[in-house]
């Protein structure tokens, strides 16, 4: 599973492949790193048929959402995906998931507003505070 557009940039549909790529990293922000979907499909009109990813602490050794829940997604998400301008968009108030020559995670700081974008789901995977969805 890629956190990432498949599709070539000089593809037509490119930029909303972009903007679904963003949901999916406010739906990681706002789960606390424990869930997002993927799989997108559908139509102009209606997308159908998704797929919910989530972090292996949400139900462990229970396979709550089928056999496309592919838990290592959940769990390599900050360091697969790439952040579009969307995601860095000042207004949105998400934080870029920074990468290191390594390939690790920086630990993001707190924004003023209080909103944190990386925080680690809690031990007993309850993902710790209620997240606000507004």
């Amino acid at each position: 599973m890629d956190s990432n557009p498949l599709l070539n940039e000089s593809n037509h549909w490119y930029d909303l492949a972009l903007f679904f790529t963003f949901t999916q990293h406010v739906q990681y922000v706002k789960t606390r790193g424990l869930a997002f979907i993927s799989d997108y499909q559908g139509s102009f009109e209606l997308l159908t048929d998704p797929q919910i990813l989530t972090h292996p602490t949400v139900s462990p050794g229970v396979d709550i959402f089928g056999d496309g829940n592919m838990e290592a997604a959940v769990s390599e998400f900050e360091k697969q995906h790439i952040c579009s301008y969307y995601c860095e968009w000042p207004g949105f108030g998400l934080h870029p998931f920074t990468k290191q020559a390594d390939g690790s995670i920086d630990d993001a700081e707190p924004a003023a507003d209080g909103s944190i974008d990386d925080a680690e789901p809690a031990a007993d995977g309850s993902g710790g505070d209620d997240a606000d969805v507004s």
